[in-house]
């Protein structure tokens, strides 16, 4: 049903089999309202949409289709590719009524429906009441069980059922623990369109790395109302599989037109779109803007939706080349919410995102800002230095090198270092540590040097005091935690690094004497300086 083909952080790149066809996750699924398309079902079909979501609860109230639903969702609809349903919590919430629904009546109706997803009637824990949205959760579990007890058991269906919790974070593990144990294909998690509607990113990331903490790994996380291609990217990173909403068709209502670096007023665009779409491609915004309301509408919304799925096609790229934090730290610089968000879960949830990261990759990681420091890839360094790295017993003497292999002019000479050194020391090279000085990773050991992320990483020049902080509490952790074993540490700080790059400003703020006043500490300036002290250090007695 669900198989992963890819991963990056706790994004997966899935293939999910369903009665109806196949798609690649992540994907967007558009809301697609019977009553009131907006864009025209043959559209869909045109723009290669593959799977979509419509309405169960609404096709039930609504006489004329109720009465043709024996023939099933994708006759009435006129759609052959993948449908899903959902059971009516989100107009329970929207319209603020009970539902003259029942779980079962809902389940039993979207039997008869047959289509490739069906979701049971679950309860929405928009809420500050945390009783209230403990009932809500309760509620929910007991109708997933209504459901295995009583839907079609020769059914092809793949039955969903919605995680609940609200901003309640114990509770959104609690349902998502129990509804794992049972017997469902689909998980969506609900109750995210309010924080959404108000930009809420930060409530909303957290919402889904809890969520995936606690769910079965199996089975598809699939995000309620997310529609904004913005956050598509942080959203799969944390966890989630696929999406839905309606505001491609709600944006257009509005005249607003979605890019992925957020939204614009189709008034206030002038001359030229930003975007190659079929429509944009068609119409000039001055077009676009003298068209009859319901056509600019329906032109508007294509281009949404366009956008969308375009972003998904970017993403799943992304995974498959390793290249998803890329992605999301270029989408986080478009909000202040948005980069709050990922700064928020990158580091409370930093543990989740290591157990799921990928222990290697294809293509080197890009460290653009100091909110690469951050990525999993630099924490399991960090972490697995700390847990595991054990400086040999023989080692008296530890000789820091800065990290020049990524900068040009350098690279040969820094080569040309290690070799000489390693010249000087060989019969009593077991006695010398050499480590490099890495503006990303810290320390690194000469014999990791060569072992992933260490060998394929690129780092921006740019100076930034958060580096240096960063760096300096690796190596004092590092040194501190192995100050036993030295008697010396030799620092090479060279005196030709005049560039305004960040070695520099390393090398220059680094306080190796504060860290310890048992070990000595000598620094040098030049490599004639360096040579010497370690051939005078390699003359001592062994």
């Amino acid at each position: 049903m669900f198989e992963i083909i890819g991963r990056d952080g706790a994004g997966r790149l899935g293939k999910l089999k369903t009665a109806h066809g196949t798609i690649y996750t992540p994907e967007f699924m558009p809301v697609y309202n019977h009553n009131h398309p907006t864009v025209p079902i043959d559209d869909f079909e045109k723009m290669n949409v593959n799977i979509l979501i419509t309405n169960a609860y609404i096709i039930n109230r609504t006489p004329e289709l109720k009465e043709i639903a024996e023939k099933g969702i994708h006759k009435l609809i006129d759609f052959n590719k993948i449908i899903m349903t959902d059971s009516g919590a989100y107009q329970a919430w929207m319209y603020q009524k009970e539902l003259e629904i029942t779980n079962k009546e809902i389940i039993n109706f979207q039997d008869k429906l047959q289509p490739d997803i069906a979701t049971i009637l679950d309860f929405f824990t928009e809420t500050n009441s945390y009783s209230i949205a403990k009932e809500g959760v309760e509620k929910t579990i007991k109708n997933a069980k209504e459901c295995i007890k009583i839907r079609k058991k020769d059914s092809k269906i793949l039955w969903a059922a919605p995680i609940q919790g609200g901003q309640f974070l114990d509770l959104l593990g609690y349902c998502a623990e129990e509804l794992s144990k049972l017997d469902f294909d689909f998980h969506p998690l609900g109750t995210l369109a309010p924080a959404l509607l108000n930009y809420n990113f930060k409530k909303v990331a957290e919402t889904i790395a809890v969520t995936k903490k606690y769910l079965i790994p199996s089975r598809p996380l699939h995000a309620f109302s997310i529609g904004h291609p913005i956050f598509f990217s942080l959203a799969v990173a944390l966890g989630a599989d696929l999406f839905d909403s309606s505001s491609y068709a709600l944006f257009a209502k509005e005249n607003r037109y979605l890019t992925v670096n957020g939204t614009l007023r189709l008034e206030n665009i002038i001359s030229e779109f930003p975007c190659s779409c079929p429509i944009c491609l068609k119409f000039t915004p001055e077009e676009l803007k003298s068209k009859e309301k319901l056509e600019k509408e329906k032109l508007l919304a294509k281009h949404n939706l366009y956008v969308c799925l375009e972003e998904m096609k970017r993403i799943r790229f992304a995974i498959r080349e390793g290249k998803l934090w890329d992605l999301i730290q270029i989408r986080i610089q478009s909000h202040p919410r948005l980069a709050e968000a990922y700064y928020h879960v990158i580091n409370k949830y930093k543990e989740l995102l290591e157990r799921f990261e990928p222990l290697t990759k294809h293509s080197a990681i890009f460290i653009t800002d100091s909110s690469s420091l951050n990525r999993p890839e630099v924490f399991r360094y960090q972490e697995n230095l700390k847990k595991y790295y054990q400086v040999p017993k023989s080692v008296k003497y530890l000789i820091l090198l800065p990290d020049l292999r990524n900068i040009l002019f350098y690279n040969k000479k820094f080569q040309n270092i290690q070799n000489t050194i390693n010249e000087i020391t060989e019969k009593n090279r077991p006695y010398f540590q050499i480590c490099l000085i890495s503006p990303v990773f810290g320390i690194i050991p000469e014999e990791l040097k060569e072992i992933y992320p260490l060998s394929q990483f690129v780092y921006s020049q740019i100076i930034n005091m958060d580096f240096i902080i960063h760096n300096q509490q690796i190596i004092e952790q590092f040194i501190t935690r192995h100050k036993k074993n030295y008697e010396e540490i030799v620092l090479y700080r060279p005196k030709e690094l005049f560039m305004e790059d960040i070695n520099k400003s390393l090398l220059s703020n680094l306080t190796i004497n504060k860290i310890s006043t048992e070990i000595k500490v000598a620094i040098v300036n030049d490599e004639v300086q360096l040579y010497e002290k370690i051939k005078k250090l390699n003359q001592n007695k062994f």
